[in-house]
């Protein structure tokens, strides 16, 4: 066998020097010929006669050559023609199945079935190098190209591109197409890698095959991915097989070995463009789940063989049945990968194997509901597994947690998926899940490891304790694990919310909140058990009579705080980018004299008046964007559930939740969403909160919300000294505000509304009554604020004047500031009229009524201080604006404002004249500003001033 051996090694090594001398050969012909080619570009057809490179002068200095010479010029294989490069191919074929045939005919091929079959024997090094380079052979083979020791067919890849170059050659060698046995790559060596990974798998520790699956898993990944159907699909059944064999074996504690075993799958579905391998890795998926992934039992015994004893009755397990533990995890993201494919076969059959998959949950629902029935006065818990066998010939295990959540997180993928009617129906999938969860007489799903092991069932153990206390490890575990499953069914549904598919977006929303109310909020029936429970508590002796727990749907305001913080509350980053400005953003009576837009809504439709529903259908009609169809429904359901959460807890902590809520809606960079956030805040606080219900807290928060809305972001600040780099600080400062105000114009829209909704509520006595005069005089004063900086904005505008297209833009702060004046002026002449705000009384105050005389003593002092800052700065104003208009320097646009400016003027001061002699104090102090204002040039307003000073003078203040 060796000289055989030998002898064969000799004829190749004498093949591979004749294809090296044919190559050198070409090599120096190719050379040749270029060197002509140049000369006879240099020196022409007669170079050669005028004592230019002659031919043989060539062919001598090429025969001078070396003959270990290699010649390396990029050229000599860029210029290679076809046939030199099918000669050569051949030349390195040849050898290699010359190779091959010898070593075939000299071993006999039982003794090469035994080195696979022996590689059990291996050590670990030894297995993992053997396997490594079996799938390097493999690899070969599958290419079907080169071979030999030491080429470049060594680093291969499967793809499409690399597949046809390499079989270019192979396949156009017979024109008749008779060369077929090249179109089909070799699999010996794929098939071997299978049969050695079989061998290894049940000899070898986890840890150590699952090193070598690795190499394994990759190898067969890159086949499954081959453009060769026919060599993917025997890649993927591999792949069955394997797992088969491999989920036989029982998965221990927290290692998930199975689930890195079966990641391949999941890879192969992701990145897979054949529909038949896809189909068929779906039907091997389907195959595994029904032979593992059931976990019923049979048991033996019942009411037909009541005689027998409890020890007759024995679970009987089919197969493997429940033996998929961690791999559920890969298992079901193949079934949901399915829902992303363009193939609606392969969508249609993910989904049936899903729908499979939930008819067992549901199978479980209503096995439990029959037992339930069968036991008439009896009530069922969920930590009571141990009920009467008698009831029932079938008994279900709790469904793994883990395999409940991998379910969800499928639904959710077809949810999300392109195709309408899966996502929709998978919708329902998760009420249906929801109400498996909310089932008393149902288990919860178990979880791997328990963090507490008190019995919460057992009434005469310790945990009665536990029971009594709110902040045990037994009560927090069992809230926590019931929260983990109902977490991913919610946040599901919220990122559902942000659809863009108005029908999906809705259904999801309305789904959620049904669930939320369903599920999270105590019945009357258990309310009053609650009740019953916090009595037995108190009274001594009656321990023994509490009643179970509850579960933890049923939730309390924390719990509903994290469903806000963490559920509801992200849905809003859905409206920053599908915003809407298909109606007017501003209030009422805004004067739009220096920018371009659409009209004000008419008189009675600011706040949208009506219902709920009104609401909705309005918004339906306007549009089908997120703003349009979703926003209003959204805060709808949030602020239901913040009243239910008063009437049944009675307190109103989700009233906070709904406000910071709205708070998000106002920072907003988007003006859109920051309006319609604040006029819903608006009727939210005027029309669906009682009286009693906005308490002092809500009035801050609310206060605190309008002033915010009413300050510009960026603008710069006066700086009290003067330097050069203050000076260039102040101009970078006042350039990044510039153009963050080209970039987020439209927040200018929430400036007014603002200011529109201060008014409302600083003209409404109910409401004055209930925020009282600390908020009323803060709010006040943040709209005077406002003016201030808005003056200030505009003034650094109208320096730098921004490019306008010459459509619809938001507003500028001038024109802001002038609608704020007109609700600050009849403020202003409110105040001044209000009875008891200036009055100082000189009598000593009885003893019980000291503090509130402080109190009205120093809000009368904010009020006056309050109303001689704004009126000081409305006058100044005018004279400033006057005095410009007086030059001739303004144009029209100053014009309009200094005529609005003076109409304004003269209602406060009409105001003052009609004021009583107790509120006329206030006005002293704006002696100096009335007399400056006696020099105007409007005769209406000097006739104003004098009579206001004249009344001053004569009441002898």
């Amino acid at each position: 066998r060796l000289n055989r051996v030998n002898s064969a090694m000799v004829k190749a090594d004498r093949a591979e020097a004749a294809g090296l001398a044919r190559r050198r050969k070409r090599e120096v012909d190719r050379h040749s010929k270029e060197i002509q080619d140049v000369a006879s570009l240099e020196w022409g057809e007669d170079g050669a006669e005028r004592g230019g490179f002659s031919a043989e002068d060539d062919q001598y200095s090429l025969e001078s050559v070396d003959d270990d010479t290699v010649i390396t010029d990029s050229i000599d294989y860029i210029t290679d023609s076809p046939e030199d490069l099918f000669e050569e191919e051949m030349d390195k074929k040849a050898i290699d199945e010359a190779n091959a045939r010898t070593i075939s005919e000299s071993i006999a091929e039982d003794l090469i079935d035994v080195i696979y079959l022996r590689s059990t024997s291996m050590s670990t090094q030894a297995v993992v190098d053997f396997i490594y380079q079996l799938c390097r052979v493999s690899r070969m083979e599958i290419s079907g190209y080169g071979g030999h020791v030491g080429s470049h067919a060594n680093d291969i890849d499967l793809t499409a591109v690399h597949y046809r170059q390499k079989h270019t050659l192979l396949t156009n060698t017979d024109q008749d197409g008779s060369n077929e046995r090249y179109n089909q790559p070799d699999i010996y060596s794929l098939q071997k890698l299978v049969e050695v990974t079989h061998y290894n798998m049940d000899s070898r520790p986890r840890l150590v095959f699952a090193t070598m699956w690795n190499t394994v898993s990759s190898h067969l990944t890159s086949t499954a991915l081959h453009t060769n159907a026919a060599v993917a699909m025997y890649a993927v059944d591999s792949f069955r097989q394997l797992s088969t064999q491999f989920l036989k074996r029982e998965e221990l504690g927290v290692f998930e070995f199975q689930r890195r075993f079966l990641k391949p799958f999941e890879t192969v579905m992701s990145q897979c463009q054949n529909s038949s391998v896809k189909e068929f890795l779906l039907r091997s998926v389907e195959q595994i789940l029904l032979v593992f992934g059931s976990e019923e039992e049979k048991m033996v015994g019942g009411e037909e063989s009541s005689s027998n004893s409890d020890q007759d009755k024995v679970p009987l397990k089919k197969g493997y049945s429940g033996a998929l533990r961690s791999g559920w995890k890969p298992m079901l993201a193949v079934v949901g990968l399915a829902s992303q494919d363009s193939d609606d076969a392969i969508t249609d059959l993910g989904f049936s194997m899903l729908t499979t998959q939930l008819r067992k949950c549901i199978n479980i629902d209503k096995i439990s509901e029959n037992a339930k029935a069968g036991k008439k006065g009896t009530s069922t818990n969920r930590n009571n597994n141990n009920d009467d066998a008698n009831d029932a010939s079938t008994i279900s295990k709790p469904m793994r947690a883990d395999r409940f959540i991998d379910l969800v997180d499928c639904l959710l993928m077809y949810v999300s998926g392109p195709r309408e009617s899966h996502s929709a129906t998978s919708i329902d999938h998760l009420v249906t899940l929801c109400k498996y969860l909310a089932d008393d007489s149902i288990p919860l799903p178990k979880r791997k490891k328990q963090r507490c092991s008190v019995d919460l069932a057992d009434p005469t153990s310790t945990s009665l304790k536990i029971k009594t206390s709110s902040t045990t490890c037994g009560v927090a575990a069992s809230t926590n694990e019931g929260l983990e499953l109902w977490w991913p069914i919610l946040l599901g549904l919220s990122r559902s919310v942000g659809d863009s598919r108005s029908n999906i977006r809705i259904k999801g929303l309305v789904t959620m909140l049904a669930i939320i109310n369903e599920h999270f909020f105590l019945s009357p029936q258990e309310e009053d058990t609650n009740n019953g429970e916090e009595k037995i508590t108190s009274s001594e002796g009656k321990s023994d009579e509490l009643p179970n727990d509850q579960p933890p749907q049923h939730g309390d305001l924390q719990t509903l705080q994290l469903i806000f913080r963490g559920i509801l509350q992200p849905i809003l980053e859905f409206a920053e980018v599908n915003v809407s400005s298909g109606r007017s953003l501003l209030p009422e009576g805004f004067f739009r004299y220096m920018t371009k837009g659409t009209a004000s809504p008419p008189p009675g439709n600011m706040q949208e008046s009506g219902g709920r529903k009104d609401r909705i259908e309005n918004s339906l009609i306007r549009g089908k964007t997120w703003l349009d169809t979703t926003f209003d429904h959204l805060m709808d359901g949030c602020i239901a559930l913040a009243l239910k959460s008063i009437e049944i807890y009675k307190d109103d902590t989700l009233v906070e939740e709904v406000l910071a809520m709205f708070n998000n809606c106002l920072i907003s960079d988007s003006g859109v969403l920051a309006v319609r956030g604040l006029k819903r805040l608006h009727h939210f606080v005027t029309c669906e909160l009682t009286e009693e219900g906005v308490t002092d807290d809500t009035w801050a928060a609310l206060c605190h919300m309008l002033q915010q809305c009413l300050t510009v972001r960026g603008l710069p600040r006066k700086s009290e000294t003067v330097s050069t780099s203050k000076e260039q600080d102040d101009a970078e400062t006042i350039n990044e505000f510039i153009r963050e105000e080209e970039i987020l114009g439209d927040r200018r829209y929430i400036g007014s509304n603002a200011a529109m909704v201060i008014g409302s509520l600083l003209t409404n006595q109910q409401y004055i009554r209930s925020m009282g005069t600390h908020w009323y005089l803060f709010l006040l004063s943040g709209l005077g604020m406002g003016i201030r900086q808005w003056d200030i904005a505009a003034a650094i505008i109208a320096r730098h004047p921004q490019q306008t297209n010459g459509g619809l833009s938001p507003p500028q702060y001038a024109e802001n500031a002038l609608y704020a004046r007109k609700w600050i002026v009849r403020l202003l002449v409110k105040l001044m009229s209000t009875e008891g705000v200036f009055f100082e009384s000189s009598s000593q105050p009885a003893a019980d009524d000291v503090d509130n005389v402080i109190v009205g003593r120093r809000y009368s002092a904010i009020a006056k201080t309050l109303l001689h800052e704004e009126c000081d700065y409305l006058f100044a104003s005018f004279l400033d604006k006057e005095a410009v208009v007086s030059r001739g320097t303004a144009g029209p646009v100053k014009g309009l404002e200094i005529d609005y400016i003076t109409e304004m003027v003269c209602s406060l001061l009409d105001g003052s004249c009609n004021l009583e002699d107790s509120n006329l104090t206030a006005m002293y102090s704006l002696t100096p500003s009335l007399t400056a204002c006696i020099q105007i040039n409007d005769r209406s307003v000097r006739t104003l001033v004098h009579k206001v000073l004249q009344r001053i003078f004569q009441s002898g203040i």
